[in-house]
């Protein structure tokens, strides 16, 4: 995994496979992913005005799901809504970038919410006392689970032709991950440093 690790640096930009328009994923010459999701709920972040923070979750009916919405003006929050214009989670870009899911996270650092890992290649995502952790997968970057010796996959966030797809397994979806997933999901394509 040298030189590419989107979670901590970005997309790198230096490799051999031409970057998309918006910088944050390869272009689809890039490798495939190694792991397979199987029956898979697709949900599409587009509709992107001038970054992925300015943006629409589109569902697998292909109904928009929620909204991310970020003034232009520096340091405004980035806040992301459902159909009914309920707050689903909202980030305030001060000097420390603190997040809240409201019902799910209280206040809380992004880096301290999506902590790097020691070696650097992954972060950790800690929700209702179960730890969770996103890693590179190709040019993708996956959600997984720990479990006993070995880890269970339950999102893949990646480029598509209309944006990003995050594709959620139904496990992923029972325990209640959408929205954690998106706003993760939307945070580390933002390119916006996290640490």
């Amino acid at each position: 995994m040298s030189g590419f690790n989107p979670l901590v640096q970005g997309w790198d930009t230096q490799s051999a496979y031409p970057t998309s328009l918006f910088g944050a994923l390869p272009a689809s010459q890039a490798p495939r992913p190694t792991t397979v999701i199987r029956d898979a709920l697709v949900f599409h972040i587009t509709d992107f005005k001038s970054t992925i923070l300015n943006s629409t979750v589109v569902n697998p009916q292909g109904q928009a799901q929620m909204r991310v919405i970020t003034e232009p003006k520096p340091g405004r929050p980035t806040i992301w809504t459902d159909t009914s214009r309920r707050t689903v989670a909202f980030v305030d870009w001060g000097h420390q970038p603190a997040i809240e899911i409201p019902g799910l996270l209280p206040r809380t650092a992004v880096r301290d919410w999506l902590r790097t890992s020691a070696d650097r290649k992954s972060r950790f995502m800690a929700l209702r006392g179960v730890n969770y952790f996103w890693a590179p997968d190709g040019p993708s970057i996956c959600l997984w689970m720990p479990q006993g010796n070995t880890s269970v996959l339950l999102a893949r966030v990646g480029r598509s032709q209309s944006g990003a797809a995050l594709e959620m397994t139904r496990q992923a979806m029972q325990y209640g991950l959408l929205e954690a997933c998106v706003v993760a999901s939307t945070l580390f394509l933002s390119g916006v440093p996290l640490d």
